[in-house]
């Protein structure tokens, strides 16, 4: 059950991921990377191509995010965000 369940969440995370590719693909064809929410389960989802795709996840009470931030060098970073603020230290992806 176990690795069924995992199986799924990765379907799901490989789903979300080409989604968002065709919406960038429509709309913002020179994006680097696209940054999306909602999935619960916070991940850098991976690399397809030139393109970085970021699930910052679902803030609410008992689980954590990501905030994404564009730093001036136009990198892209990340921290753990909770409901009573930031929690932990930046990661530059980009």
């Amino acid at each position: 059950l176990h690795k069924a369940i995992r199986r799924q969440r990765q379907m799901c995370i490989r789903d979300r991921m080409w989604r968002m590719g065709k919406f960038a693909d429509r709309f913002f064809p020179e994006a680097e990377v696209v940054i999306f929410g909602h999935l619960h389960r916070r991940a850098v989802s991976g690399k397809k191509g030139r393109r970085l795709y970021v699930n910052l996840g679902a803030c609410f009470r008992h689980a954590r995010c990501w905030a994404a931030d564009v730093t001036p060098e136009r990198g892209v970073s990340i921290r753990s965000y909770t409901p009573g603020g930031y929690d932990g230290p930046e990661a530059i992806l980009r």
